[in-house]
């Protein structure tokens, strides 16, 4: 909203800051959240029209955060068995990418703001047959893994074919 007062205003350099702030506050699939403060921090952070829940519902079956952690493909059906997305977004400012095909995890990559330690969930289905368990701390969960990773700046390809 302050992005299109400024522009109503003809204040051009902070219409672009506040729209610039806004997409770096985004959220899923980059939709944004419903107010940022001029200071930049979220006020309301969620999109709540019907397409903003339909989006949310979207991209929580391939990536989402909650307060037990970050969870990948955690919603995938298993008829689901060719999909690829790109830069879905979890916390501390990583975004996910992942191809699967015949169900079958191929390829896997998480970009990181900084570098940091990062842990996630993901089905065991997806894991087996991948190099994933060898890259970092893996817990065995039974029916899904956790896996800590230590991610460099930038895109950091865990799966590739």
């Amino acid at each position: 909203h302050l992005a299109m007062c400024h522009a109503v205003l003809g204040n051009a350099d902070e219409a672009l800051e506040a729209v610039m702030r806004g997409v770096l506050s985004a959220g899923q699939f980059l939709s944004p959240n419903e107010h940022v403060r001029a200071d930049g921090s979220v006020a309301v952070p969620w999109f709540t029209t019907g397409v903003g829940a339909w989006l949310t519902g979207l991209h929580w079956m391939f990536a989402r955060c909650d307060d037990n952690g970050d969870h990948l493909l955690d919603a995938v059906p298993e008829s689901l068995r060719e999909f690829q997305f790109h830069g879905l977004r979890l916390s501390r400012g990583v975004s996910a990418a992942a191809r699967v095909s015949a169900g079958r995890l191929e390829y896997l990559s998480l970009s990181s703001p900084t570098r940091q330690a990062f842990t996630f969930e993901i089905p065991a289905r997806f894991v087996e047959g991948t190099c994933l368990p060898r890259l970092g701390r893996v817990i065995d969960l039974d029916t899904h893994w956790r896996v800590q990773v230590d991610l460099l700046e930038g895109p950091n390809d865990l799966v590739t074919p």
